[in-house]
């Protein structure tokens, strides 16, 4: 899941970039602009208390400001260019690697009961109430 918007834009650059080199560094900008323009309402939701449509409007200015830094100073596509793995980083070392990593053999042949000698925990949650009318969707029409 990390990779593949990546790509995606990747193979959309591609064939622009067989056709005309000039017309893939602009579409490669474009595509910058349009992850930029998402970081800034990303960004816009986290630091301010603006919602909805006036998020909307203001996040391509946000974005458009941003690829024009990043098109006219080096620093920025450097910085970029660093950042580019994180995504995977993420992936394989973060918490939720458990996620995309394959479980060990040893957990996977291990009964859920062998692995503390216990049997695990039987939670029951009783029904104190019935509703004297109980709603259509749950009521039987056979």
């Amino acid at each position: 899941m990390a990779l593949l918007p990546a790509l995606g834009i990747w193979a959309g650059e591609l064939p622009v970039g067989l056709v005309s080199k000039p017309l893939r560094r602009l579409t490669h900008l474009a595509a910058v602009a349009g992850l930029l323009v998402l970081l800034a309402v990303q960004v816009a939701k986290q630091l301010t208390a603006l919602r909805g449509p006036v998020v909307v409007a203001m996040a391509p200015a946000g974005g458009a400001l941003a690829a024009v830094v990043y098109a006219r100073a080096s620093w920025p596509r450097l910085w970029l260019r660093y950042l580019a793995p994180a995504p995977l980083v993420f992936a394989l070392l973060s918490p939720s690697s458990r996620l995309v990593l394959p479980a060990p053999q040893a957990a996977l042949a291990r009964p859920a009961a062998a692995a503390g000698g216990q049997p695990p925990p039987l939670v029951m949650t009783p029904i104190r109430r019935v509703p004297a009318q109980l709603p259509a969707s749950l009521v039987s029409k056979s």
